[in-house]
């Protein structure tokens, strides 16, 4: 837009429609790109455990959200609350596999990493780090 000659300026009162309709591999992807990014910068790798707690978190979180919105039955699971469980694990899962994916980028074959990456780059990433 910048290009065309539009310009970027911020109105306080302007209404924004935001999305993040993702499939599970275009979080895996965009997840994949953070932790590169997060890593060649900061140096920060997240660890394995660290990504299972945060999906266990996450589905957790979902859960007590379903609960609280009047679609629970008070901790009880109902049976159509478990595709909307899966679903949730499913997406967390995706993200957490991008995660590690990405912040371990370095010792991936650059083709792999060429066809993980929303940015199509396979680059160079700074060097891999212990868990």
């Amino acid at each position: 837009m910048l290009r065309a000659g539009f310009a970027k300026v911020y109105v306080p009162a302007a209404a924004v429609i935001h999305s993040h309709e993702y499939s599970l591999w275009q979080w895996l992807r965009r997840s994949f790109d953070e932790a590169r990014a997060i890593r060649e910068v900061y140096g920060f790798a997240l660890d394995p455990w660290s990504a299972a707690r945060n999906v266990r978190g996450g589905v957790m979180a979902d859960w007590r959200w379903t609960r609280g919105s009047g679609s629970g039955s008070g901790g009880v699971l109902r049976s159509e609350q478990i595709p909307g469980l899966i679903a949730s694990l499913a997406h967390h899962g995706a993200r957490a596999a991008g995660t590690l994916l990405g912040a371990h980028a370095g010792r991936l074959p650059a083709s792999v990493v060429a066809r993980l990456s929303l940015e199509s780059r396979a680059g160079t990433v700074a060097p891999p780090r212990p868990w």
